[in-house]
């Protein structure tokens, strides 16, 4: 009679057994081990649920080890469920990567040239991935794009175009050199020094497209390790200069010539896409274990 009212117990928790091992294996884990410790863990969730309903267990400790459970089972299907590819992605073309459609849109800059994102769309859904530069445009940190779902969430992590249409130049005072647009000609620099000990430096720089010549100060902020300049553009924007350096007897300056923004916003780039499966629940766990533990001490 004993073995006979105890059985009824343990039917919800093997159900939940077959549940969380299922899950996983919706999640893409297919290993045995994780998929019984996925299964483990959701049925030892359950167990704190059952003792707490008996009076065997006080509300915040169920709650804790509920959330425990949880957590642990959320670990297993984003650490054993997660995916991850390489992909060449171009603009408005769209790329079908585990089970979703992902989509690149391009680039936008921050009104101040602080920061550029990296758009996306995900099943329809806008993302950005931001990268902070530097004050003389180069990358300095990363945050990917994360889209959530019920699912779990997929980061995209882009890296800049290998060909970034950019060149360099070098310029002698009164010869002229050319890309594949335009012609320069170094004419003069003046160099300001600076309360703070650095010193302004501004070239005079002559582009001619073959019918008309403009003229554009470049400037660079130099220190005796470098120094730190932002782009111009020229011809209403069709292309930047930025000034990079200038030679001990200014008869010589170097041009770091990029494309227009509009031209770089539009480059194909490489992205690192990855998959974190019901990511989502670890969080939830972690909030059931920091609210039971509250509950068991507040009691």
């Amino acid at each position: 009679m004993a073995a006979s009212s105890r059985s009824p117990d343990w039917k919800p928790l093997l159900v939940c057994l077959l549940v969380g091992g299922g899950l996983a294996w919706l999640a893409g884990v297919h290993a045995v081990l994780p998929v019984l410790m996925a299964g483990t863990a959701v049925m030892a969730a359950a167990a704190s649920v059952v003792s707490w309903r008996k009076h065997g267990m006080h509300f915040g400790g169920m709650a804790a080890h509920l959330g425990l459970g949880i957590s642990l089972c959320a670990m297993v299907l984003a650490g054993n469920g997660s995916q991850s590819s390489s992909q060449e992605m171009a603009v408005d073309v769209p790329v079908q990567l585990f089970g979703h459609e992902i989509v690149y849109k391009g680039q936008r800059f921050a009104d101040d040239m602080s920061a550029k994102y990296y758009r996306y769309t995900v099943d329809g859904r806008e993302v950005e991935a931001l990268t902070k530069l530097h004050a003389n445009g180069e990358d300095a940190a990363r945050e990917p794009a994360i889209d959530k779902s019920s699912t779990g969430d997929i980061y995209i992590a882009p890296t800049p175009a290998k060909d970034t249409g950019r060149m360099e130049l070098m310029l002698k005072r009164g010869k002229m050199e050319m890309d594949d647009q335009f012609a320069y000609r170094y004419e003069q620099v003046d160099i300001q020094p600076q309360p703070d000990g650095r010193f302004l430096v501004t070239a005079d720089v002559a582009v001619t497209d073959g019918g008309t010549v403009e003229h554009v100060q470049p400037t660079i902020l130099a220190t005796q390790d470098g120094g730190t300049s932002q782009p111009v553009p020229i011809y209403d924007g069709q292309k930047r200069i930025r000034l990079t350096g200038v030679n001990g007897e200014q008869t010589q300056i170097r041009l770091e010539i990029l494309p227009s923004l509009e031209d770089e916003a539009a480059l194909p780039i490489t992205a690192s896409v990855s998959t974190k499966p019901y990511i989502w629940i670890l969080w939830l766990g972690s909030v059931l274990v920091c609210l039971g533990t509250l509950a068991a001490v507040r009691r």
